[in-house]
Protein backbone atom coordinates (compact mmCIF):
# COMPACT_ATOMS: atom_id res chain seq x y z
CA UNK A 1 0.00 0.00 0.00
CA UNK A 2 1.29 3.49 -0.84
CA UNK A 3 1.76 5.99 1.98
CA UNK A 4 3.05 9.53 2.34
CA UNK A 5 3.80 12.22 4.93
CA UNK A 6 5.05 9.75 7.54
CA UNK A 7 5.81 11.39 10.88
CA UNK A 8 6.45 9.91 14.31
CA UNK A 9 3.93 11.03 16.93
CA UNK A 10 4.29 11.47 20.71
CA UNK A 11 3.36 7.80 21.26
CA UNK A 12 6.17 6.46 19.06
CA UNK A 13 3.82 5.27 16.35
CA UNK A 14 3.80 6.79 12.88
CA UNK A 15 1.08 9.05 11.50
CA UNK A 16 0.80 9.09 7.73
CA UNK A 17 -1.67 8.99 4.86
CA UNK A 18 -2.40 5.81 2.96
CA UNK A 19 -3.78 5.54 -0.56
CA UNK A 20 -6.96 3.59 0.13
CA UNK A 21 -8.32 1.83 -2.96
CA UNK A 22 -11.86 3.13 -2.39
CA UNK A 23 -11.46 6.41 -0.46
CA UNK A 24 -8.15 7.74 -1.78
CA UNK A 25 -5.66 9.35 0.60
CA UNK A 26 -6.81 8.94 4.20
CA UNK A 27 -5.11 9.45 7.59
CA UNK A 28 -3.55 6.35 9.11
CA UNK A 29 -1.50 5.55 12.21
CA UNK A 30 0.94 2.68 11.84
CA UNK A 31 2.14 0.75 14.87
CA UNK A 32 4.65 -2.08 15.33
CA UNK A 33 2.07 -3.73 17.61
CA UNK A 34 -0.90 -3.34 15.25
CA UNK A 35 -3.22 -6.36 15.23
CA UNK A 36 -3.45 -5.99 11.45
CA UNK A 37 -0.46 -6.88 9.29
CA UNK A 38 -0.99 -3.72 7.20
CA UNK A 39 -0.27 -1.46 10.18
CA UNK A 40 2.85 -3.43 11.12
CA UNK A 41 4.07 -3.46 7.49
CA UNK A 42 3.58 0.28 6.97
CA UNK A 43 5.33 0.98 10.26
CA UNK A 44 8.31 -1.19 9.29
CA UNK A 45 8.58 0.45 5.86
CA UNK A 46 7.99 4.01 7.07
CA UNK A 47 10.47 3.86 9.97
CA UNK A 48 13.46 4.78 7.84
CA UNK A 49 11.83 7.82 6.25
CA UNK A 50 9.45 9.07 8.94
CA UNK A 51 10.07 12.59 10.19
CA UNK A 52 10.86 12.88 13.91
CA UNK A 53 8.23 13.94 16.39
CA UNK A 54 8.39 17.64 17.23
CA UNK A 55 6.59 18.66 20.39
CA UNK A 56 4.19 21.57 19.93
CA UNK A 57 5.49 24.97 20.98
CA UNK A 58 3.52 26.31 23.90
CA UNK A 59 3.30 30.07 24.32
CA UNK A 60 4.18 30.75 27.98
CA UNK A 61 1.65 33.59 28.20
CA UNK A 62 -1.13 31.31 26.93
CA UNK A 63 -0.12 28.56 29.35
CA UNK A 64 -0.17 31.00 32.29
CA UNK A 65 -3.57 32.38 31.25
CA UNK A 66 -4.97 28.85 30.90
CA UNK A 67 -3.67 27.86 34.35
CA UNK A 68 -5.13 30.99 35.95
CA UNK A 69 -8.49 30.21 34.34
CA UNK A 70 -8.32 26.63 35.63
CA UNK A 71 -7.60 27.94 39.14
CA UNK A 72 -10.45 30.49 38.91
CA UNK A 73 -12.93 27.89 37.70
CA UNK A 74 -11.96 25.39 40.40
CA UNK A 75 -12.21 27.94 43.19
CA UNK A 76 -15.55 29.31 41.97
CA UNK A 77 -16.92 25.76 41.66
CA UNK A 78 -15.79 25.12 45.26
CA UNK A 79 -17.44 28.33 46.49
CA UNK A 80 -20.71 27.44 44.74
CA UNK A 81 -20.56 23.82 45.97
CA UNK A 82 -20.11 25.07 49.53
CA UNK A 83 -23.32 27.11 49.17
CA UNK A 84 -25.15 24.16 47.62
CA UNK A 85 -24.15 22.02 50.63
CA UNK A 86 -26.47 24.32 52.62
CA UNK A 87 -29.29 23.99 50.06
CA UNK A 88 -28.68 27.32 48.29
CA UNK A 89 -28.48 27.30 44.49
CA UNK A 90 -24.99 28.87 44.42
CA UNK A 91 -22.73 31.34 46.19
CA UNK A 92 -24.44 34.43 44.82
CA UNK A 93 -27.80 33.16 46.03
CA UNK A 94 -26.50 32.48 49.54
CA UNK A 95 -24.77 35.89 49.71
CA UNK A 96 -28.09 37.49 48.81
CA UNK A 97 -29.50 36.47 52.21
CA UNK A 98 -27.15 38.85 54.05
CA UNK A 99 -30.03 41.29 54.71
CA UNK A 100 -32.60 38.57 55.42
CA UNK A 101 -35.12 39.09 58.19
CA UNK A 102 -34.59 35.42 59.11
CA UNK A 103 -31.72 35.39 61.64
CA UNK A 104 -30.38 31.92 60.70
CA UNK A 105 -30.26 32.73 56.96
CA UNK A 106 -28.67 36.10 57.64
CA UNK A 107 -26.02 34.45 59.86
CA UNK A 108 -25.26 31.85 57.18
CA UNK A 109 -24.90 34.57 54.55
CA UNK A 110 -22.63 36.69 56.76
CA UNK A 111 -20.46 33.67 57.54
CA UNK A 112 -20.35 32.64 53.89
CA UNK A 113 -19.41 36.11 52.64
CA UNK A 114 -16.56 36.41 55.18
CA UNK A 115 -15.31 32.93 54.20
CA UNK A 116 -15.69 33.59 50.46
CA UNK A 117 -13.71 36.81 50.77
CA UNK A 118 -10.97 35.02 52.76
CA UNK A 119 -10.82 32.33 50.07
CA UNK A 120 -10.36 34.78 47.20
CA UNK A 121 -7.87 36.92 49.14
CA UNK A 122 -5.81 33.78 49.80
CA UNK A 123 -5.99 32.81 46.10
CA UNK A 124 -4.92 36.26 44.88
CA UNK A 125 -2.12 36.46 47.47
CA UNK A 126 -0.83 33.02 46.47
CA UNK A 127 -0.92 33.88 42.76
CA UNK A 128 1.01 37.09 43.47
CA UNK A 129 3.64 35.03 45.35
CA UNK A 130 3.86 32.60 42.43
CA UNK A 131 4.22 35.43 39.94
CA UNK A 132 6.98 37.00 42.08
CA UNK A 133 8.81 33.65 42.21
CA UNK A 134 8.29 33.28 45.96
CA UNK A 135 6.03 30.21 45.77
CA UNK A 136 5.48 27.21 43.54
CA UNK A 137 2.18 27.15 41.63
CA UNK A 138 -0.35 24.55 42.72
CA UNK A 139 -0.31 21.54 40.39
CA UNK A 140 -4.00 21.92 39.55
CA UNK A 141 -7.19 23.69 40.45
CA UNK A 142 -8.04 20.79 42.75
CA UNK A 143 -4.69 21.18 44.54
CA UNK A 144 -5.41 24.88 45.02
CA UNK A 145 -8.87 24.16 46.43
CA UNK A 146 -7.30 21.70 48.91
CA UNK A 147 -5.22 24.60 50.30
CA UNK A 148 -8.22 26.84 51.00
CA UNK A 149 -9.73 27.50 54.43
CA UNK A 150 -12.73 25.46 55.55
CA UNK A 151 -15.92 27.31 56.35
CA UNK A 152 -17.16 27.23 59.95
CA UNK A 153 -20.94 27.55 59.78
CA UNK A 154 -22.76 29.29 62.65
CA UNK A 155 -24.30 26.98 65.20
CA UNK A 156 -22.43 23.92 63.94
Amino acid sequence: MNFRNATYNHLGTINCEIDHPKFGWIPFTASPDDVEALGRDIFATAQADAAPYVAPVIDPAEAIAAQKEAYRAAVQAHVDATARDRQYSDGASLAGYVASAHPAWRAEAETFIAWRDAVWIMVFDLLAEVQAGDAEPPESGEALVAMLPVIAWPGV
